[in-house]
């Protein structure tokens, strides 16, 4: 009788081991299948992404940083920066890259948008004339006609040297033309000289062969800037895995041939001999810093007086759109602004 039992208890024992062993392995075997999992990404649209411009955005993109953080970016290319700010501020897109002229417009106009990171500055700007045409120096522009893209960076910096040089605006005739008419028009002679954005300068050189002429602009640096929408400002988690994506990509960015060959290799839009001359007179940091804030607010005065915008340009207008919090979460110290 107590042998019989004892038999029993025995069974039971076994039975209970086998039972937990099996537990253990289902949720070995569940756990396992759980990781191998992929993560679900967070789909954004980026405006203009993939330039030698913004080249750690780019970097990012070839290296797979976003997919690493978590983000799945679909990037959305413009022919301008005030395209690129249009589509943000109509909701086509959640994150843009520009200089930082479309912003101060934009905020002067009271839009809702966020301005989150300085990513890179260039100042190497150059005058584009024909050897024909009788300007050797800033000093030979007055009575002279000038095309460039009004209300841009690049009439800001023309004017900028003007001032620096003893004249202004009333001194030339500024003659309003597109990025890509302005190699038209110097060809044709309908402008004596032109003002474009630093891209437009091999295509301008290419045209005029051995007519071209450049004489250099000093005294503005472009600040090409990361915004963001309304309703993307208030996800921080994404603005802070963009952040650290494009943090990431700095260290690529050390062996500048490497980087550019990179960036020319997946950007159809980058010229290969542009980028010969002009990458390496990019600065490449991300930073959002005071030196910036008066930039905006000198830019938004000259709006206002130049181009008639309404509004009035401050500090506290544009501390209400500069946003350092994720880049500060991401790179602690890289803003000096508080927030």
């Amino acid at each position: 009788m107590r042998q019989r039992n004892k038999r029993t208890g025995g069974l039971g024992l076994l039975l209970a081991l086998i039972a937990a062993v099996s537990l253990i392995a289902a949720a070995c075997s569940g756990s396992s299948e759980s990781a191998d999992e992929p993560a679900e990404l967070t789909s954004i649209t980026l405006g203009g992404g993939a330039y030698m411009q913004t080249a750690q955005a780019t970097l990012a993109l070839v290296h797979g940083l976003f997919e690493a953080n978590g983000l799945a970016v679909d990037v959305a290319e413009f022919a301008t920066g005030r395209d690129a700010m249009t589509a943000l501020l109509g909701g086509q897109v959640d994150l843009a890259f520009m200089a930082e002229f479309p912003a101060v417009t934009a905020a002067l106009q009271g839009e809702e948008f966020s301005v989150i990171a300085e990513v890179s500055r260039f100042s190497d700007y150059k005058l584009q004339t024909r050897t024909d045409a009788g300007i050797e120096s800033l000093g030979d522009l007055p009575g002279k006609s000038v095309g460039t893209t009004v209300g841009t960076n690049v009439q800001y910096a023309l004017e900028t040297a003007l001032n620096n040089a003893g004249y202004d605006s009333s001194d030339v005739e500024i003659v309003n033309l597109p990025p890509s008419g302005i190699a038209g028009a110097l060809d044709q002679g309908d402008v004596d000289a032109g003002m474009p954005f630093d891209s437009f300068y091999i295509p301008i050189a290419e045209v005029l062969g051995d007519r071209h002429l450049e004489i250099p602009v000093e005294g503005y640096s472009i600040h090409w800037i990361l915004a963001a929408s309304a309703e993307m400002s208030q996800n921080t988690a994404v603005l802070e895995a963009f952040m650290r994506s494009m943090k990431e990509a700095e260290p690529f960015l050390a062996d500048r041939e490497t980087a550019k060959a990179d960036i020319i290799a997946y950007s159809e839009r980058v010229n290969p001999a542009y980028a010969d001359v002009t990458f390496p007179k990019y600065m490449y940091e991300l930073q959002l810093n005071q030196e910036l804030l008066d930039i905006l607010v000198e830019e938004g005065k000259w709006l206002i007086e130049v181009q008639g915008l309404e509004g009035e340009s401050t500090e506290e207008l544009f501390l209400s759109v500069l946003d350092p919090g994720p880049l500060n979460a991401v790179a602690p110290g890289s803003s000096d602004l508080a927030g």
